[in-house]
C-alpha cells in the first residue's frame, strides 16, 4: 500500500485539505483517503486483467471464465481431433494430463501405427516417433526399433531435439574420457 502522502499528492482536494485542517481534519483526510486508494486499487486491478484478456490468443480466452480444467481440455482437443497428426499431439503434453484416460491412447496408437510405418505421412517423423512412450507402440514395431537402435534400445526422449543434443554432448563427454585413460 502506498505511503498515506503519496497519495496525497495524487488528489490534491485532499492534499489541500490535510494542509488547512492540520491534525484537526487528519481523521476525515484518512478516512477520504482510504476511500479513494481503494477505488484506484480497483480500477487498476480491472484494467491490468482487461488488459490481460486482450493479450490471450483469442481462442484460449473461454479458459478465463470455465471451469474447465487442463485434463478436461486436453481430452476434448484429442477425442475431438479430426486427424491423426492433431491426436498425435497429445504426446507433446506432460503424460500426467492424459493418464486417467492412457488405454483410450494406448488402442488409438496401437491400431494406426503399422499403417503410418506403411504409408509415412508427412507428420509422422522420427521426432514423434520419439516422444512417443514404449508402452503406446506395438510390441512388433518396438521390437524393430530396438533392434534398429544403436546399442539395442531405442532411446526415448521427451524433450524432443534438446534432449538429443544433451544426449549427443553425453556420449561425446564419455568417449572423450574413454580416450584420455
Amino acid at each position: 500500500m502506498p505511503s498515506c502522502h503519496a497519495l496525497l499528492r495524487i488528489c490534491p482536494s485532499l492534499w489541500s485539505r490535510w494542509m488547512l485542517w492540520g491534525s484537526a481534519g487528519a481523521l476525515f483526510a484518512s478516512w477520504a483517503l482510504t476511500y479513494v486508494a481503494r477505488a484506484l486499487e480497483s480500477f487498476f486491478l480491472a484494467l491490468r486483467y482487461i488488459i490481460l484478456a486482450c493479450m490471450v490468443k483469442p481462442e484460449y480466452r473461454h479458459l478465463f471464465y470455465t471451469a474447465e480444467t487442463g485434463v478436461e481440455y486436453i481430452r476434448k482437443e484429442f477425442m475431438s481431433a479430426e486427424t491423426d497428426e492433431a491426436k498425435m499431439e497429445i504426446f507433446r503434453r506432460h503424460e500426467i494430463k492424459w493418464r486417467s484416460y492412457k488405454d483410450e491412447v494406448r488402442d488409438f496408437t496401437h491400431a494406426n501405427w503399422a499403417w503410418w510405418k506403411e504409408e509415412q505421412p508427412a507428420w509422422f517423423t522420427e521426432e514423434v516417433i520419439q516422444r512417443v512412450p514404449d508402452e503406446y507402440i506395438p510390441i512388433a514395431a518396438l521390437a524393430s526399433l530396438n533392434a534398429a537402435a544403436h546399442g539395442g534400445q531405442r532411446r526415448r526422449s521427451s524433450l524432443g531435439l534438446v534432449g538429443s543434443v544433451r544426449e549427443s554432448a553425453r556420449r561425446v563427454s564419455i568417449s572423450n574420457d574413454r580416450d584420455e585413460n
